[in-house]
């Protein structure tokens, strides 16, 4: 069962096993927790072309309104964001068919305007390229 992208840009897939408690037509698939009921990604499915960036936005302080304007931004070069209210942050998620040049001009553009600091959270080699340019 394929999961979110990890730092590397991999999709990973969970060690599961049916449990007593599975309901009648469910899957079962449910990854045993540790002894600190944290449920850990084990395998590597398949690997995702796409890149990871968060950013801290800094207009309005964070506001809801704010973080909209950065996702709606980058929805018109076709990346996805969602935000985050309790750290005022948008996570974009950058597809490999985005033209990555001008999505890293506009995240450029922001951090020079203070609009938002960002941290890349998995690059691709596509990404590193683009950057190159």
């Amino acid at each position: 069962m394929p999961g979110a992208p990890d730092r590397s840009g991999r999709i990973t897939r969970v060690t599961a096993r049916r449990s007593s408690t599975t309901s009648p037509g469910s899957s079962g698939a449910s990854p045993e927790p540790d002894e600190d009921s944290v449920r850990w990604a084990r395998e590597v499915v398949q690997r995702s072309e796409n890149c990871a960036t968060r950013l801290i936005v800094f207009r309005d302080g964070g506001s809801g309104a704010a973080r909209q304007s950065v996702i709606n931004a980058f929805q018109a070069l076709d990346v996805d964001g969602e935000g985050v209210e309790r750290f005022g942050m948008v996570a974009l998620d950058v597809p490999p068919t985005a033209d990555l040049a001008k999505v890293q001009r506009l995240l450029s553009h922001g951090v020079a305007e203070e609009w938002w600091d960002m941290e890349e959270g998995c690059v691709t080699a596509q990404w590193r390229v683009a950057s190159a340019t």
